[in-house]
């Protein structure tokens, strides 16, 4: 089983898990029960057993595929999949600090991002809650 053969049955089974999610189906009004807890449990470990058939069948790039890789792991193993990964975690972490900095600016320009020098000499808790938190005489 090849490792998008195997993410389609295993994406198939998880629609067919929410799909039957009695909260969900509630809250779309949709008739009938839905799934009991049982069937529930029994659907994820189904929507789990075509990822182990990969990795009991040692094709390591259908597994890391089914995982949800880039199939890296086509060229030299599992370790080039790690690289991957690990680019990955870092263009998340600074697109997330530069557009979080964007935004904060953006906010700056409407909202104070600070108090006054006088209301932080003063303490927050009387400029802004008006009453003193600690009293340290």
């Amino acid at each position: 089983m090849t490792g998008l053969a195997a993410a389609a049955v295993s994406a198939a089974l998880i629609l067919w898990l929410c799909l039957g999610d009695p909260k969900r189906r509630r809250a779309l009004r949709i008739a009938g029960e839905g799934h009991g807890t049982s069937t529930r449990r029994l659907i994820a470990a189904a929507a789990c057993l075509p990822g182990l058939a990969c990795a009991a069948s040692g094709d390591a790039a259908a597994f890391l595929i089914w995982l949800g890789g880039s199939g890296a792991a086509d060229v030299n193993g599992v370790l080039p999949q790690l690289g991957v990964q690990a680019a990955a975690v870092a263009v998340v972490a600074v697109w997330s600090a530069v557009f979080t900095w964007i935004l904060a600016k953006a906010a700056a320009l409407v909202l104070p991002m600070r108090v006054t020098a006088e209301a932080e000499h003063d303490g927050l808790d009387i400029s802004h809650h008006g009453e003193r938190a600690y009293e340290f005489d």
